[in-house]
């Protein structure tokens, strides 16, 4: 149970960049930086063959996506939404491109859909902001009339 008032002290000791947080999941955007160093530098640095970083990255991924699928850190939905969406297109990403590699082997093995569809997930992701705020702007009017 949080006692009241540990909010405002959480705030005032460590800032403003854990506000967007439930207050029990302060740590969270250090959970963030982990993952973004594993993801960019550390794996890598420690891994030279480029399918074993793949592989690699999609088990990182994976803790990661499960990990804020059981938590909902963010205290709006929509947040959690976006943080969710990116984080399978990020996998989905690294998965064709593990597949790709094996399609230099096999041409026949190759879809030609699902690179569309990537780009379509890519695309959606900074279309999403703007969807949200149409139907928070849809919703408001809607409850405003009734």
């Amino acid at each position: 149970m949080i006692k009241r008032g540990t909010k405002a002290r959480a705030v005032s000791c460590v800032g403003g960049l854990f506000v967007q947080y439930k207050v029990e999941f302060w740590y969270w955007e250090l959970l963030e930086m982990v993952r973004k160093l594993l993801l960019a530098s550390s794996i890598p640095m420690l891994i030279h063959s480029s399918a074993t970083q793949i592989t690699v990255a999609l088990f990182t991924l994976l803790f990661f996506l499960s990990a804020f699928l059981w938590g909902s850190p963010y205290r709006s939905s929509v947040p959690n939404y976006l943080q969710a969406y990116i984080q399978l297109t990020l996998f989905c990403t690294l998965y064709y491109g593990q597949q790709s590699a094996s399609c230099i082997a096999d041409p026949s093995r190759c879809s030609s859909v699902m690179p569309s569809l990537l780009v379509c997930m890519q695309v959606s992701i900074l279309l999403f902001p703007v969807a949200t705020l149409v139907y928070r702007r849809v919703m408001f009017k809607r409850t405003k009339i009734a």
